[in-house]
């Protein structure tokens, strides 16, 4: 099975609160880069009692499959245990040998519009044979970003780039009036333009961390 099926079934099994499946397709060292969730499967398998109370779901809109990373543009419905009603993110996790999850990256943002510029648009992967072009365009759009000093939010560092074809993500850290941040850009590519373009950013946080991970230390 392909690693973007197994993280579809696993992203099904987290909405219903299927514990058994969810273990199984964790490693026990799962490694979480989310700062407010401890490391470890045990610790991610004692949060779905609390995403199950308050029916805390996922409705998957977009999902890449990059070597052993999936990256997944889900809606958070029902979503109290993350102190929202509704919220947009970007889930990407890593298969190991054993297509078990080894580890976890997300940002996270309120997203309570009926439409939302932050999850729509189109979802249609193709153009599969220019991915890799395709990851290059973005990777110097970004450096350009980094390079540009003017602005509410200056990219500081570029850490990923995955891509599956005409659908490119850049993982980066930028500063907001001084304060770190957490930025995943999302462009839709079609002959070398961007079509399409979404952005969630979570501010990075300095205190009562659950781990000391980053929200980055990507391979």
């Amino acid at each position: 099975m392909a690693f973007k099926e197994l993280a579809h079934a696993y992203h099904q099994a987290v909405s219903r609160y299927d514990f058994a499946t969810v273990e199984k397709m964790l490693d026990e060292n799962y490694i979480q880069h989310n700062p407010f969730v401890p490391s470890g499967r045990a610790a991610f398998l004692a949060m779905l009692p609390k995403l199950q109370q308050h029916g805390s779901r996922i409705e998957n809109v977009r999902i890449l499959e990059d070597g052993p990373y999936v990256v997944m543009h889900h809606k958070w419905i029902n979503a109290a245990p993350f102190g929202y009603n509704k919220a947009a993110a970007f889930h990407i996790i890593r298969f190991d040998s054993r297509s078990q999850i080894a580890e976890h990256w997300n940002v996270m943002r309120e997203d309570s519009t009926s439409r939302s510029s932050l999850t729509d648009g189109e979802t249609q992967i193709d153009d599969r044979e220019r991915t890799i072009e395709n990851k290059e365009l973005v990777a110097e759009l970004m450096c350009s970003r980094i390079q540009n000093l003017s602005g509410d939010l200056r990219y500081d560092r570029l850490h990923k780039v995955l891509g599956e074809g005409n659908f490119v993500i850049a993982i980066s850290e930028a500063f907001r009036v001084g304060e770190p941040f957490a930025v995943y850009d999302l462009f839709r590519i079609r002959n070398q333009n961007v079509k399409e373009y979404w952005q969630i950013s979570q501010k990075i946080p300095s205190e009562n961390l659950a781990n000391n991970n980053t929200m980055f230390g990507f391979k």
